[in-house]
């Protein structure tokens, strides 16, 4: 793969992300009343939903701005932090598909409207998206990524 092809899709990863993030987080920061309320009816965040109701969009914003910025390093953490988030938001959906009676739902806009299964799709869009820029920005070799991988705690608690 050129470097150039590289570069695009890097730039396109961060530019679809940045516009999901930046969207989510406006919605749950004009919508943090409703957001709030969302949290207090799901038993593991109805002890401190305020404090998940700001670190939420606070997280998606820090990715946003990780993502925009040109030096490398930092784009790749914003894409690690990205990968991160959408692996807990999939899994608590997932979690709530499977085990939940009423299945609440703090998503704004266009993303309320998807149903959890198309939810769970669209964030595992996003995450191969993440997964895509994290490897093309990292330089890192397809024996370090796959070293990576094989000696991450998340991916073996996932696997």
């Amino acid at each position: 793969m050129t470097m150039k092809l590289k570069a695009i899709l890097t730039e396109v990863a961060a530019v679809v992300l940045c516009i999901v993030y930046s969207y989510t987080a406006y919605q749950k920061i004009f919508g943090h009343t409703g957001f709030v309320m969302h949290f207090r009816q799901v038993p593991v965040f109805r002890n401190f939903p305020t404090l998940s109701a700001i670190t939420i969009p606070a997280l998606e914003i820090l990715i946003v701005l990780l993502l925009l910025l040109q030096h490398s390093r930092l784009k790749t953490l914003g894409f690690g932090l990205s990968m991160m988030l959408l692996i807990l938001f999939t899994g608590y959906l997932s979690m709530m598909k499977l085990f939940a009676s009423k299945l609440p739902c703090s998503c704004g806009g266009f993303i309320s409207s998807l149903t959890f299964g198309e939810h769970i799709v669209f964030n595992l869009f996003l995450l191969t998206l993440s997964i895509v820029g994290f490897i093309l920005n990292s330089g890192l070799s397809s024996i370090q990524i796959s070293k990576l991988f094989k000696s991450s705690a998340t991916i073996k608690a996932i696997f």
